[in-house]
């Protein structure tokens, strides 16, 4: 070993040992697309830069804005098919970014279609159709209302997807350039979980099909159970719940979909236990899981005598047990 290399030790047996790496490397690549069926590239748009690889947590600078070309429109950079209003991004991971190009069909953002310098975007969800906003001649545009959304309250429009409300409907702000914002909905829960008449839960008991059967109703499940049994099993319980959330179990046994989703993790021997009787318990975990994901405002949460705070499931049976306000 080159004398250089070798490491130092002192007579005590200490030393110092130094250790080199590199990050690992991922890739960024770039694409234009129409945003919608029979929306179409320009011919003449910017050249876009050529595939690229960079380091773990290295800053990545999205291109700047085209202009646009005759009748269409460039509407925005897309990370993985989520539009962004970043200018950068730290990676982590493999990346894909798409330009976006629309020809807009506008709504009434004050301005004048044809000399608008700039547009706003406002996407209220999968399911409906994008609203574009055109600026006036000071680059303002006013926030209008989305289209109702059955059951759920309208809480504002928020500069990306997932986060919170920035802006309100009939607030006016100034673009700088074309940006996109997203609809952020709210929806109450009911509680579905009751207890017993003497303050109890009696989490390590077997739900029963009426109980089962109870708590789905609330949540909007409508259930036809056709069993013997007096309880349900792991495996008729998840079934349900897979049929109501509108997953595939025809190519794949529910209990390995509800694994894949994160609903149930499974026992310290590696099983899933699949014809056990479910617990009460385990019941309020999972539909805690399935139907109340992402950001969760709790409100009265109650208490129940056999249901410590240290109890594994206590959460769980808190927040089935109050009226919730749950981001959809």
């Amino acid at each position: 070993m080159p004398a250089h290399r070798s490491p130092f030790f002192h007579s005590d047996g200490t030393g110092i040992l130094k250790l080199y790496y590199d990050r690992e490397r991922f890739t960024v690549t770039y694409a234009y697309t129409g945003r919608s069926a029979g929306d179409t590239v320009p011919e003449d748009a910017p050249e876009l830069p050529v595939t690229a690889s960079y380091r773990y947590g290295q800053t990545v600078t999205l291109p700047a804005q085209p202009q646009s070309k005759g009748t269409l429109r460039f509407l925005g950079w897309a990370l993985d098919g989520t539009l962004t209003n970043a200018l950068d991004f730290a990676l982590e991971k493999d990346v894909a970014i798409t330009g976006y190009w629309y020809t807009p069909t506008y709504s009434d953002g004050g301005g004048d279609n044809d000399k608008a310098a700039y547009s706003a975007v406002l996407i209220p969800d999968s399911t409906a159709t994008d609203i574009v906003l055109q600026s006036d001649s000071s680059n303002r545009v006013t926030f209008l209302v989305p289209p109702e959304k059955e059951g759920c309250t309208f809480a504002g429009w928020a500069t990306e997807s997932g986060g919170d409300a920035a802006y309100h409907a009939g607030d006016t702000i100034t673009l700088t350039r074309n940006c996109v914002f997203y609809a952020v909905y709210y929806r109450q829960i009911a509680p579905y979980i009751i207890g017993f008449t003497d303050n109890t839960f009696r989490p390590g008991s077997n739900l029963t099909l009426k109980q089962g059967a109870l708590m789905l109703k609330r949540l909007g499940v409508s259930t036809q159970i056709t069993s013997s049994n007096l309880y349900f099993t792991r495996r008729v319980f998840l079934s349900l719940i897979c049929s109501a959330t509108g997953a595939d179990t025809r190519s794949q046994d529910p209990m390995a979909l509800a694994v894949e989703k994160g609903w149930i993790i499974g026992f310290t021997d590696g099983t899933l236990r699949s014809d056990d009787y479910i617990t009460r318990a385990q019941a309020a975990t999972i539909l805690d899981r399935v139907f109340r994901q992402g950001d969760t405002l709790v409100k009265d949460g109650r208490s129940f005598a056999d249901i410590p705070q240290t109890h594994w499931a206590s959460d769980a049976i808190s927040r089935a047990s109050a009226t919730s306000t749950i981001r959809v």
